[in-house]
Formats: structure tokens, sequence, C-alpha cells
């Protein structure tokens, strides 16, 4: 069995490499980072790399920065669709493929661009369990893109694209969720990644993860930060009455208040609370909660805070 992962952010890595050391752990499996979020941050982080560069689970590791973007001007978009289709086929012949999002095509399209017609989803965090739909304009928009993006690209399929939110595609066959009781949305599949190996995996990635030293310096607060004030599903004065509480809890406990961005979060945002909460310190780091949780909670109060504080 040969497996094709398809990720965009660090935490879809995270994901990734869960499943393809546990289900998939016999078989050969492929990684190919597209489109990265902040991918210029992506070579000062250890942990990140240690999963990138871990040739026990990776067969080959792809990094594709730009793919079918406005402001990629070096080649046409047919060249790069055909660039792209090469590049997956030097691999072994591909029978599965795992997203990060299927809300995004370009992902969709690798699906195609592999031979095959359905896909796995990843646990990339709230968003796997409740995603908001598209707007009726917006599905005709990616429609058309699709669309256009398979008639130059000569790509002929039988698959059925997703156009709304994240898991409504009927092409996802299986969801891998840490928390497969919280699914707000219906799932042909559930795949739960157990206790167990998220146990037997994480202290490999935690060893090879440089030292953080806010949070090696006292126990600490981690208030983690979202994207949802920049969405406009609630207000910034709604986040503040939330965090001015818990900036009040860390003061009278002696704890430290760490802010952890989100990468979609605003800078005017965070520059707004650092004036507001001079003790509270904002970490931007790119690895994943639960891994800077496994690292430092054996030696420090560790509590986390934040996406559960706003439902």
């Amino acid at each position: 069995m040969n497996n094709l992962f398809v990720i965009n952010t660090p935490f879809q890595l995270l994901s990734a490499f869960m499943v393809a050391n546990s289900y998939e752990k016999e078989a050969q499996n492929y990684l190919l980072v597209l489109r990265p979020n902040e991918y210029e941050n992506w070579p000062y982080s250890t942990g990140i790399q240690y999963i990138l560069k871990d040739a026990s689970t990776w067969e080959k590791v792809l990094i594709v920065e730009k793919w079918l973007q406005r402001d990629d001007k070096k080649s046409s978009y047919r060249e790069q669709i055909r660039n792209m289709k090469e590049r997956i086929k030097s691999s072994s012949a591909i029978n599965q493929v795992f997203l990060g999002s299927d809300k995004i095509i370009q992902n969709q399209m690798i699906v195609e661009l592999a031979g095959c017609t359905t896909y796995s989803l990843l646990d990339e965090g709230s968003f796997s369990y409740n995603s908001r739909d598209r707007k009726a304009l917006s599905k005709i928009w990616q429609y058309l893109r699709i669309q256009y993006f398979r008639y130059i690209g000569n790509i002929h399929g039988s698959m059925r694209y997703n156009f709304s939110g994240i898991g409504y595609g009927s092409g996802n066959v299986a969801d891998y969720l840490y928390r497969p009781e919280l699914l707000g949305r219906k799932s042909k599949c559930v795949k739960p990644l157990e206790r167990r190996d998220i146990q037997h995996i994480l202290p490999s990635i935690a060893a090879h993860m440089e030292e953080i030293p806010i949070l090696m310096q006292q126990s600490c607060i981690i208030f983690l930060g979202s994207p949802f004030i920049e969405q406009g599903k609630f207000t910034i004065k709604a986040e503040m009455q939330v965090l001015e509480k818990v900036y009040k809890i860390a003061q009278q406990s002696q704890l430290r208040l760490i802010y952890k961005t989100h990468h979609s979060e605003n800078e005017d945002k965070l520059n707004t609370y650092k004036k507001t909460y001079p003790n509270m310190d904002i970490l931007k780091s790119l690895e994943p909660a639960e891994l800077l949780y496994h690292k430092y909670k054996i030696c420090h109060q560790f509590c986390l805070l934040g996406d559960v504080v706003h439902q």
C-alpha cells in the first residue's frame, strides 16, 4: 500500500505523522507539504524538522511552497499542473490519499493527479469537527476555478469535488480524529487516533524539540489564540472579556500567562493585547499546543485555554 499525505499546516503535519505511525505503519508513506502556512519559519522549529526528516516514517518528502497561485509567475498553470503530475508519478503508484483539508481545491486536485477518486481526512483542529459551509457565490467560484484548472491541466477523472466546508466532500471516505465524540457533522467512517498511540509517538518528537525559555521559568497558563475574531465569529471585546478574567487569575495565583498565537491572527489585535496586558507574554511557536503540553507538563503546572473557552 502506497499512501500520499498532503498537508498545509504544522498541526496537519502532526496528525499525518500520527496516522503514518499507527494505522499506516506497514505502508509506504509519502509526504507532500503543499502551500505551507508561514513556511519561512518552519526551518527554525526543531519539532517540525524532526517530523519532516524522519526517514523511518516517510519514503519521500516533497515541499511545494507555491502551486496554482496568482502571485506565482514563474510558470503557467498548465506547466505547474504537468510538473506536479510528474513529481507524484515519480513515486510509486499511489493507492490512498490523506488530506489535511478538503476545502482547499489545490489539495483536492492532488487526489486526481495521484490517480485516486477518494481520500481520507486528517484532524486539523476545531475546523475538522465543526466547519462552516461556503456561501452560494463562493461555491460557484470554486466550481469555476476547479473546472478551469482541470481543463488546462488535461485532468480527467470521476472524483466529486467538495465545494462546501471541511469534511463535507462526497469523496471523503474516512476521518482520522483525536476526539471523534465531538464531531458535529456526518462522516462515512470515523477512525479514532488512540491515546496509546499518541502517548507512544509524542515523546520521540518532544525529545527533539529545543527548549522554549519562557515555558521553563515558572508555572504558567497558556491561552490559545484563534482566528475566530478575524473570521467574524465574535468580537475582540468578547475575547478580551475572557482574557481579562484569565489575566487576573494568573496574577492572583502568581502564574505566568502566555498567549500562544495562531498563524491567522491579525498583528494589530496582538499589539492591542500586548498593551492591555503588559505582564502577558506572546508566544509565536509553530509547534502545536499538544506538543508543548507533552514536553512541559511534567515540569510545570501547564493549563491550556482557548477554543474551548469560546464554546
